[in-house]
């Protein structure tokens, strides 16, 4: 012990003794008492803050001056870093009864300053409870001067903080009080030495000793204050994660929501201007069949009235006996031919501009394919056509009109026939894919280029030296009314393919 701190305990034992008070001094069991003293069985060491008092158990024999999850150093720890020894401690114990007998006054007020405050006041403001908390505060002021620091003195301590939590007051209103209590007590303590003599050095030795196991107090119940909000602010990270984690999920939900619905908007634009443009097309081609249909009647009648006088002539001449009529039949027969042709041209458009809606009953397409690959035969391979038809057994019945596709499956191999006129070969072949059942014609014609593909279903159309460009324009509008699609592909001069994909029915698929 220093000498300041020796002549002060000197001097307060002299004023304890004076006032029969010297056995209060005696209850530490001697000057040499360790400062850090473990109790007997049990020891408080792992106080877990979970109330108000400190858990109780065995010593173990180990230092259990470290309270895992709560207080981080040691009792022993924080009083050497408080640089507070044995001789601060016996100054303290010293100045015990000085504090027990001034302690009214002192908690007096400590509570008249604290009731000064709407904060503090609405705390306290059960009147009920303050003779309990002015017994209390004599209590705490006794073991801040009762020279004994160990686990259960600072496992108090840390309650205190819990409370202050728990009843709603800062760590802001009670490192006030710290300070009042200071404001209070240093007057005190240091008239009391003064009055004994005791030097200016003395006097600041126990008011440093008060402020470090004031700060050691302080220290302690600002940890239990910010251990509880430091778990509180853990469990609402954890929330917050918990939450962060919802709301990426959601995110990516939406994300993917937003993508798919953005997908069907693409879809269903694309659908919308395919409807659109088959729409502009039923129409087109729905006012080009009435011009045609007025068309041909206008010439359909004078041709005809034409053709039968020819034939009235192709009689008279006939009776011109003797006579050499031969290059005027040759003649007449050219007429002849050349008007049946025009007839029968007639014939096709008023077939394409009248056709009729498709009446759909469940058919075979092979049975379509090759009666008109049969009826085609020898017109193809007069002009040196090798035909090669592979009709796939595997392809189930669809809905179909008979008549209308007969007339699809025959305009294309026509069409063929005529990119053929040198002769080649035409692979015809039907077959499922998906939830389709296709035709497929395919020639080794001149071809077309790409973007003649892509205008080939154009009515008026052409790639040819004749025709009108009406064929597949008529081709494209059944297969639709079919609920179908047919697609043209070509690579210039090596031929071109079209096929048709017809939509299988429910149940053929199921049946499948």
């Amino acid at each position: 012990m220093n000498g300041a701190g020796q002549t002060l305990c000197g001097a307060a034992l002299t004023h304890c003794q004076s006032s029969g008070e010297h056995d209060l001094h005696t209850t530490r069991s001697g000057r040499d008492a360790p400062l850090f003293r473990r109790r007997e069985s049990p020891v408080i060491d792992d106080y877990d803050g979970s109330d108000s008092q400190p858990t109780e158990h065995a010593d173990d024999g180990h230092d259990t001056g470290r309270r895992s999850g709560t207080i981080r150093a040691t009792v022993a720890e924080r009083l050497e870093y408080l640089g507070f020894d044995q001789s601060d401690a016996d100054l303290l114990h010293s100045l015990q009864p000085l504090v027990r007998r001034h302690a009214d006054e002192i908690v007096r007020a400590f509570y008249d300053h604290l009731i000064a405050f709407d904060t503090t006041r609405s705390v306290l403001r059960d009147a009920a409870t303050m003779p309990r908390l002015v017994e209390l505060q004599k209590q705490y002021l006794g073991e801040m001067f009762g020279g004994i620091y160990d686990d259960r003195y600072a496992a108090g301590r840390y309650a205190i903080g819990q409370t202050h939590d728990r009843v709603g007051l800062t760590s802001s209103w009670y490192l006030g009080a710290y300070h009042l209590y200071q404001r209070v007590l240093f007057p005190i303590v240091s008239d009391h030495l003064g009055e004994r003599g005791a030097t200016r050095a003395e006097i600041n030795a126990a008011l440093l000793a008060i402020t470090k196991v004031m700060t050691l107090d302080y220290g302690l119940a600002l940890e239990a204050y910010f251990e509880t909000h430091s778990e509180a602010l853990l469990s609402e990270k954890e929330r917050l994660e918990v939450l962060t984690g919802e709301l990426q999920g959601s995110n990516t939900a939406l994300n993917d929501l937003t993508e798919r619905l953005e997908e069907r908007v693409r879809e269903r634009t694309t659908e919308l201007l395919d409807s659109e443009g088959q729409l502009r097309q039923a129409e087109k081609l729905a006012t080009i069949g009435k011009m045609t249909s007025m068309m041909a009647h206008e010439i359909r009648n004078p041709l005809s009235s034409v053709l039968l006088n020819l034939e009235l002539l192709e009689d008279e001449i006939d009776g011109y006996a003797g006579a050499d009529t031969d290059e005027a039949h040759d003649l007449l027969g050219s007429v002849l031919t050349q008007i049946r042709r025009v007839e029968g041209t007639i014939r096709e458009y008023l077939a394409i501009a009248r056709t009729p809606k498709v009446a759909l009953t469940l058919g075979d397409i092979n049975a379509v394919v090759r009666e008109q690959v049969d009826f085609m035969r020898a017109e193809l391979e007069m002009t040196g056509i090798a035909i090669h038809m592979d009709l796939s057994e595997a392809v189930p019945s669809v809905r179909l009109d008979p008549e209308q596709l007969s007339n699809v499956v025959l305009n294309l191999l026509k069409n063929s026939m005529e990119a053929m006129p040198g002769g080649g070969s035409l692979h015809v072949s039907t077959g499922a894919l998906d939830a389709s059942v296709t035709i497929r014609v395919r020639d080794t014609g001149q071809g077309m280029t790409p973007e003649q593909c892509e205008q080939v279903f154009e009515p008026l159309y052409t790639t040819k030296d004749k025709g009108m460009g009406m064929g597949l324009a008529y081709v494209q509008q059944v297969v639709r009314d079919h609920r179908g699609e047919i697609s043209c592909v070509s690579n210039g001069g090596s031929g071109a393919t079209f096929t048709i994909e017809l939509p299988i029915p429910a149940q053929s698929l199921t049946a499948g």
